[in-house]
């Protein structure tokens, strides 16, 4: 034979001893099973009840493939990203090794991790905030074509022209009498771009910002930029946080201050609010990302100064749902409204602006997602009978620019108001029940989102009511999934399970958890189903 033809005949014919091959087979085996076979050691074996629990899983899942083979495929793919997810969350490996790597990294290389980017002196950057200044333009063809494939093959795919949804919320209100302000919010590359590239001359957007405006304002719609007076701001000091993706409490009084010049004709009714200044100290979500030790943290805190807003006789400002004007917004208008992002309370965009309008403000503010979340929130309540529109003549759609290019524009329909049948429940009184998850949110682990608290969806179903009643044989729960960067008992749930639990409806704690960070079902049947507060899992 030819050398060719020998070369051939060897790459198609591989030979190995026997015993050489079982000793590749047992490395492998050892190699691949030792992480979980050290958690299990650690952390203790599967008793009865997960042994149980896995059983029940199994049992839906063939009830489910049964049903159909896509919602059991569905499942089954749901589970097996969630057993990832925890083997990746409790790998002893992972909780031992990447904390003083990750110092090395940060400390030594100044190199962060692959959510927050470490600039010089001690500046740090959220890597979508920076990818959309340097990524393409989000309004190219290609790039929403990418976008809209991008994601699950068994989720619903995203809506990646924010200029269309805009628009068609635009419409929706106007149908209503009510005007609508969009009100992209600069983040820190954009305006301090120099402590990350030192040729990077400030203000920085992404190619597709401008024509973004033009097309909006072309359609008549009023935008509201508040880079022009954050820019001039930069002279009296910095208007981002060094080590968080937000703003300084000055930037944010100062855009509060412009907003409030661009809204204020045409209003009479005169709240005379009081305020106060308060220091609070703090160390910023994308150094607690880093996930450095924190015996070796290089990051300190850093110190504010907030103007707390009060009501006249001195009670804590709070959100008026007969104001005429509405604020939709993300974490920047949170950040120094709630108290778990850690920088203080009563002092946040909605209260700034209160106070320069000399009037209420309605609010509907949550943690990320400011492409879809409020919007969706704002349909749910119309859609469940709470007209939270009316008397209403003014929107403010605040969100960060970076959603124009990772945020899901989904349109939000907001014209019926369609009353959903509530579980009747006396006051103070909550429901037991138990269920089959059939559906639920997956939590980014912690150090992997700015929030160090979430709340997640969860769909059950085939409930049996112990205590209480239910009317529905489906419902949507809610639940805390990580509270202060720690997963509750609810982020182990998996599709197929029953569990067993204490509800109380939605709207009885929504004033209290609807800022969080909210991860929601995909799908357009999931926010018209009851919905209920997840009190324990029993």
């Amino acid at each position: 034979m030819s050398r060719a033809e020998t070369a051939a005949v060897e790459l198609g014919h591989t030979f190995i001893r026997k015993h050489t091959a079982w000793a590749l087979i047992v490395a492998f085996l050892t190699t691949i099973l030792s992480l979980p076979l050290a958690s299990a050691v650690l952390n203790g074996l599967p008793g009865r009840g997960t042994v149980r629990a896995a059983a029940e899983r199994f049992v839906e899942l063939r009830r489910a493939f049964a049903d159909s083979p896509v919602s059991g495929n569905n499942m089954l793919l749901a589970q097996l990203r969630g057993f990832e997810d925890r083997l990746d969350r409790g790998s002893v490996l992972a909780q031992s090794l990447v904390p003083p790597v990750q110092w090395i990294l940060t400390a030594v290389m100044g190199l962060g991790n692959e959510r927050a980017y470490d600039g010089r002196g001690g500046w740090l950057y959220y890597r979508p905030d920076v990818e959309y200044v340097t990524g393409p333009g989000f309004l190219d063809g290609e790039v929403q074509a990418a976008r809209a494939l991008s994601g699950d093959s068994w989720r619903a795919p995203i809506q990646p022209d924010p200029v269309r949804a805009i628009e068609d919320f635009a419409e929706e209100l106007s149908r209503r009498g009510i005007h609508l302000i969009v009100m992209p919010t600069p983040v820190k590359p954009v305006i301090e771009p120099e402590h990350f590239a030192r040729r990077a001359t400030a203000p920085l957007q992404n190619a597709s910002f401008d024509r973004f405006c033009a097309l909006l304002r072309d359609a008549k719609i009023e935008v509201f930029d508040a880079t022009d007076a954050l820019m001039r701001s930069r002279s009296r000091g910095p208007q981002f946080l060094r080590t968080d993706s937000h703003w300084t409490p000055e930037a944010m009084e100062v855009t509060a201050g412009e907003l409030a010049r661009r809204v204020q004709s045409g209003f009479a009714r005169v709240v005379e609010y009081e305020m106060t200044t308060v220091t609070v100290r703090n160390r910023g979500d994308l150094a607690i990302m880093l996930g450095l030790p924190e015996s070796r943290n290089p990051f300190t805190f850093e110190e504010v100064q907030l103007h707390r807003v009060r009501m006249p006789g001195g009670a804590p400002w709070e959100p008026d749902r007969n104001a005429d004007v509405l604020l939709l917004g993300d974490s920047f208008a949170n950040v120094y409204s709630q108290e778990a992002l850690g920088w203080g309370v009563s002092a946040g965009l909605a209260e700034q602006l209160s106070y320069f309008l000399r009037r209420p403000i309605d609010r509907i503010a949550i943690n990320d997602d400011g492409a879809f979340a409020t919007r969706l929130e704002l349909a749910r309540e119309l859609a469940r009978g709470e007209d939270r529109l009316a008397g209403k003549c003014l929107v403010i759609y605040q969100f960060a620019v970076r959603e124009l290019t990772s945020g899901d524009w989904r349109m939000v329909d907001l014209a019926p108001v369609r009353k959903t049948v509530e579980a009747p429940a006396a006051a103070g009184e909550s429901v037991l029940c138990s269920g089959v998850v059939r559906e639920l949110t997956p939590l980014p682990a912690p150090g992997r989102t700015p929030y160090r608290d979430c709340v997640i969806s969860i769909r059950l179903a085939d409930l049996q009511v112990e205590r209480g009643a239910i009317a529905d044989s489906e419902i949507l729960v809610y639940a805390m999934g990580m509270r202060d960067a720690v997963l509750t008992d609810a982020s182990r749930l998996m599709p197929g399970q029953r569990i067993r639990v204490r509800l109380v409806p939605w709207e009885r704690v929504a004033p209290a958890y609807e800022g969080y960070q909210r991860l929601e079902l995909p799908g357009d049947d999931a926010f018209l189903l009851p919905a209920y507060w997840m009190e324990a899992i029993l």
